[in-house]
């Protein structure tokens, strides 16, 4: 297989060339494999992070990540940087549940490439750990607590820079490790908790947690790429009303989302970077997301679920404490 790197000229060609029908066919047949192949082109938001080292500046684009707690870097990156390893020692887990083992951990301290520079001499003088891992498809992911620190996320988003990727890259899900935060949201009328990750590209939702609510399912499959740099593939898409919070708020907006089927996935609901930021989650819906270490099981959500659903039924104004709600599930 060969692959050729394209400008950003003959991009916008091959868009300006589908726009107008072309490499498209009306066949269809069952069930339809969308091929990454496909010649068009999306958009993320990355972090421009530099280290300095022996007086020589070296800027690296960083996926920022809510779902990975920790500062993540490739084996790549580290020996081309020159830092030394040492042992790692933790429990790693991509998006599918699969444990992944890291080469080991180093030290080193990097600062924002752009942007509003952080000030605080706590942060600013220490020097941050990363994890390293084998096979890491970027070359470094700046975990959660770093971004909730810096407050890159919700307030500093000036350090935050356009990434346009072509769709003839897989589309990834970096998460790595325990999520820490997740959020309570609907799709359609079933209440659940999400993990919210900006380091996905693709909505996800897991088999158990799709079938039990019997959504009306499209067989369309994806290649999803994880952070171990293992490709799957999805199990088919079903499209919902998506909004936050547990009962309906005239406050909470509602959006359609396509939400693709996932085997074995850590969390009951997976929502994308570019979910994230058009229903502003950090900025505008901080308390609808509760803080949990720990796997929402299904048996977990059956439980909660009927209450939550008697609870909304008899007052359609009703406030469910969210907070009630993740005593529930610790």
């Amino acid at each position: 297989m060969y692959y050729v790197k394209l400008d950003n000229a003959m991009y916008y060609i091959l868009e300006c060339w589908l726009s107008l029908g072309a490499g498209h066919s009306e066949e269809k047949s069952k069930p339809v494999v969308v091929s990454n192949g496909t010649f068009r082109v999306r958009h993320r938001k990355a972090l421009p992070m530099v280290f300095e080292i022996n007086v020589i500046l070296y800027p690296i684009l960083a996926c920022p990540d809510t779902s990975s707690y920790d500062n993540i870097m490739s084996l790549e990156t580290a020996q081309r940087l020159g830092f030394l390893i040492e042992e790692s020692v933790g429990d790693f887990r991509a998006a599918n549940g699969r444990v992944i083992v890291p080469v080991g951990k180093t030290t080193a301290s990097c600062s924002f490439a752009t942007g509003t520079p952080y000030t605080d001499p706590k942060l600013e003088s220490a020097f941050h750990v990363f994890h390293i891992f084998r096979n890491l498809p970027v070359p470094l992911i700046m975990g959660l607590r770093f971004l909730q620190i810096t407050e890159t996320w919700t307030k500093y988003r000036d350090r935050l820079v356009e990434e346009v990727i072509p769709m003839i890259q897989s589309p990834r899900v970096y998460s790595i490790g325990k999520y820490q935060q997740c959020l309570t949201c609907k799709l359609d009328e079933h209440v659940g908790l999400a993990n919210v990750d900006t380091g996905s590209d693709v909505n996800l939702v897991s088999v158990s947690f799709a079938e039990t609510r019997n959504f009306d399912l499209d067989e369309e499959y994806h290649e999803v790429m994880l952070a171990n740099g293992i490709s799957v593939l999805t199990r088919g898409r079903i499209r919902v009303k998506f909004a936050v919070g547990l009962v309906q708020d005239a406050a909470n907006q509602t959006i359609d989302v396509e939400f693709h089927i996932f085997a074995d996935l850590s969390s009951d609901i997976l929502i994308r970077q570019n979910t994230i930021q058009e229903l502003k989650i950090f900025e505008l819906h901080s308390k609808s997301l509760i803080t949990s270490t720990e796997r929402v099981f299904e048996s977990e959500q059956k439980r909660i679920n009927p209450l939550l659903v008697m609870m909304e039924a008899r007052s359609g104004r009703l406030k469910i404490n969210e907070k009630m709600l993740a005593a529930r599930l610790t």
